[in-house]
């Protein structure tokens, strides 16, 4: 017993000198707050007399979390979901935590700012050179030009800072020469001085931009883009048929030349349906689909500047599907993140084996999803509908963005990759995705699409009913993470979408775990069709109307058992429920349907039962669908793809709609889908403005603050694979609105133009 008394006051000594050494480790911070000065991290070039300057100004360092000791006079004060701790008058972070508490610091913003007035004047900066005469004496540019962003947003007691990043564009009162050296100063803008050599054979400019996963050797379609808008001095214009070339990394050889092209002019405002261009420059396109030898290369635009290198190798397309792949992975629910699957660490969360508890709740997704009033709040609803029982063994999937949630839109996931692995299996029978589990039953990319179906596997009731999923009370509390989230946490009541959906998804499961000749294919297919029955008994019984969405989940799930069966039944309802019993052009209306997935399953059935007439109006309306998306890449300037009717949001230029467009190559074989496809993808993996790649572990440049809480509360940078949306146009659903949005406009410059 003394023992234990010893180390329980050893403990609290601990604790307590962890809290003086963290106390004053935070009064030494704040005494060196303001003494980290902006620093120039790239200085690039743009012609013989424009220079572009980055600078980087401030930083932060993020809140963490110290172990909550109580002080007298302590006061907890909830605001939302969130309790924030005040002490000494003064509100110190949030309190968090589901059995021990903590509290969670403020993030700080440390560093020198600038005079945003001073950064415009010509008189902030002067170049001057040893072996340049023109440069012998400091000489201060012709003019300047400027555009800010920020970089990532710092949660402190009175809301938000930010750090910003300034590209700054000396106009110079004469060419820099060849190969001499220049020392840029910054006089009063308190920036260290720069010095630089120019040769843009060797510089990189960002209007050079281009993929950082590369190219095979054989692919149809390889290319580069060029384009530049200098914030304040608005578009700049490349002239066509300047050269531009591919150097080769290890020996600087020229190696093949081109010409530039125009893409897409600025004055044309027809990159989708509405009216818009979002370059505000002219884009130019540089085409070395000739070029096949393996290697490292950057493209050099004479008298401009180069892109980032790249690869040309066989296996490019498979570095970058590994850690885009993983994400999954890294998404999991249930499970514990670490060595030797991956350097990202993170506790097992909303594991019932750890105390966690998921109430059932008479609330459906159905009824979050489809069926909220104008005024209705989605988590008052899910809390209307508490009860007390306890769903068993409700855990697994896939947690959803910033926050826990786990849906049964999920499953499209699973289904892509089921039909990856049906387009190549031999390769995808020997790809290793370094994920938990034997390799002897499934390949990985089959262990994990089931990943995502067993969770809801897991959710099916007695009576075959699939649950859509879970959710907590509320978002997330501020720097609360996963693994300890302290709301209530439910489970979906069972309703008929969500049971088609599943249903639809298993039977999938079944049909190429059977085809591939793998074990289990009888459960899933016995799972599935469990879930259609409960789902086609419901909506006998219930006499509410049902949005295309039932209907289109419905005619899915009785495709693919049907596939799989044969069975008459299924049939009948797939006849009963599709768009193409008459001539129909669109796999997808907004208002109407979306059966692009059924006709797919419907044009690869075989059996004497299939109804041609229909495989053929669904054949006519994946290759009228893959026309008009190809109709619509060819009016954008970076070749990005989007139904041309949908609105410049969730990853618009970063996440190409491809689907059918990949449907038409398989189909037909057609080299042009194919050159397509690989033009679509380049936007989001670097070929863009910001030549950033926007998958997080891809790339020369990837997002490092992203909408990821736990790496967030635990000072990680965020996994690998996670692909984030990218720019949005924030003139649609409200954007300009948004507090998120309004906050970072304060950063921008020039202003956001709405």
């Amino acid at each position: 017993m003394k023992r234990i008394l010893f180390i329980c006051v050893l403990l609290i000594l601990f604790v307590y000198i962890f809290y003086l050494i963290t106390d004053a480790d935070n009064k030494h911070e704040k005494a060196e707050d303001n003494k980290e000065k902006p620093k120039v991290i790239f200085v690039g070039s743009v012609s013989p007399d424009v220079i572009s300057i980055v600078i980087s100004e401030s930083r932060v360092i993020h809140g963490k979390q110290i172990p909550y000791i109580p002080e007298e006079k302590d006061s907890i004060v909830q605001e939302g979901n969130n309790l924030w701790l005040i002490r000494k008058n003064k509100r110190i972070g949030a309190l968090v935590g589901r059995t021990e508490k903590f509290i969670m610091t403020f993030d700080k913003v440390i560093g020198e700012r600038i005079d945003a007035n001073l950064l415009n004047k010509t008189s902030s900066y002067s170049i001057k050179s040893v072996d340049d005469n023109d440069f012998s004496t400091e000489r201060e540019p012709y003019a300047v030009f400027r555009k800010t962003k920020p970089t990532d947003f710092a949660r402190i007691d009175t809301g938000f800072l930010s750090p910003l990043e300034h590209t700054i564009y000396l106009k110079l009162v004469k060419p820099l020469k060849l190969n001499k050296k220049y020392i840029i100063n910054f006089k009063e803008l308190n920036v260290p001085e720069y010095t630089f050599v120019y040769n843009p054979k060797k510089m990189r400019s960002e209007a050079v931009h281009v993929s950082h996963i590369g190219f095979r050797p054989d692919n149809p379609a390889k290319i580069a883009f060029l384009s530049l808008w200098m914030g304040s001095g608005g578009s700049v214009d490349f002239k066509e048929k300047t050269p531009f070339y591919l150097i080769d990394e290890k020996n600087d050889d020229i190696v093949f030349k081109g010409e530039v092209k125009l893409a897409k002019s600025r004055l044309e405002k027809d990159e989708n349906a509405y009216g818009n261009n979002f370059n505000g420059t002219n884009v130019y396109i540089m085409d070395f689909s000739a070029f096949k030898t393996p290697g490292t290369y950057r493209v050099y635009v004479e008298d401009v500047g180069c892109s980032y290198p790249f690869e040309i190798a066989s296996d490019v397309w498979a570095k970058a599907f590994y850690v885009a792949s993983r994400f999954l992975y890294h998404q999991r629910s249930g499970i514990e993140l670490g060595p030797p699957y991956t350097d990202f660490k993170r506790p097992r969360n909303f594991h019932p084996d750890d105390g966690v508890k998921i109430y059932a709740t008479k609330t459906s997704l159905f009824d979050v999803e489809f069926d909220l009033k104008k005024d209705d709040d989605r988590f008052a609803k899910i809390l209307r509908g508490k009860t007390q029982n306890i769903v068993k063994d409700a855990w697994g999937g896939y947690c959803d963005a910033g926050d826990w949630d786990r849906r049964i839109a999920h499953l499209i996931a699973a289904r892509y990759l089921f039909e990856l692995f049906e387009y190549s299996p031999e390769f995808f029978k020997n790809f290793n995705m370094n994920i938990p589990g034997s390799k002897e039953d499934f390949p990985d990319i089959i262990r994990e699409a089931l990943w995502g179906i067993d969770f809801f596997k897991r959710l099916q009731t007695p009576e075959g009913a699939i649950r859509g999923g879970i959710e907590s009370e509320d978002h997330p509390k501020y720097g609360e993470a996963s693994w300890q989230e302290s709301q209530m946490v439910f489970a979906f009541d069972p309703d008929p979408y969500s049971s088609f959906v599943y249903a639809g998804a298993s039977a999938y499961a079944a049909y190429v775990l059977k085809k591939f000749n793998m074990k289990m294919w009888e459960t899933y297919l016995k799972s599935a069709i469990s879930a259609m029955d409960w789902a086609e008994k419901e909506m006998k019984n219930t006499k509410r109307p049902y949005p295309y969405q039932v209907r289109d989940a419905r005619n899915l799930a009785a495709a693919e058992l049907f596939r799989l069966t044969g069975d008459k039944r299924w049939h009948d309802i797939f006849l009963e429920t599709t768009v193409f019993k008459k001539e129909e052009k669109f796999l997808y209306r907004y208002d109407s349907h979306d059966q692009a997935d059924a006709a797919w399953v419907y044009i690869n059935t075989k059996g004497k039962d299939i109804e041609h007439s229909i495989v053929q109006r669904c054949k006519k309306a994946l290759l009228n669908e893959a026309r008009i998306l190809m109709d619509a890449q060819k009016k954008t300037a970076f070749k990005w793809m989007r139904n041309p009717w949908r609105p410049a949001i969730a990853g618009t230029f970063t996440i190409p709609d491809i689907k059918s467009i990949i449907r038409a190559h398989v189909q037909t074989g057609n080299k042009e889908y194919l050159e397509s496809i690989i033009l679509a993808t380049q936007t989001g993996a670097g070929a863009n403005p910001l030549n950033i790649c926007y998958t997080t572990g891809i790339g020369h440049k990837n997002p490092k603050n992203i909408m990821h809480i736990d790496s967030r509360v635990t000072n990680q940078l965020p996994p690998p694979g996670i692909t984030v949306y990218g720019p949005l146009d924030p003139n649609v659903f409200g954007q300009l609105e948004s507090y998120f949005f309004k906050e970072a406009s304060k950063h921008c410059y020039p202003e956001l133009i709405n």
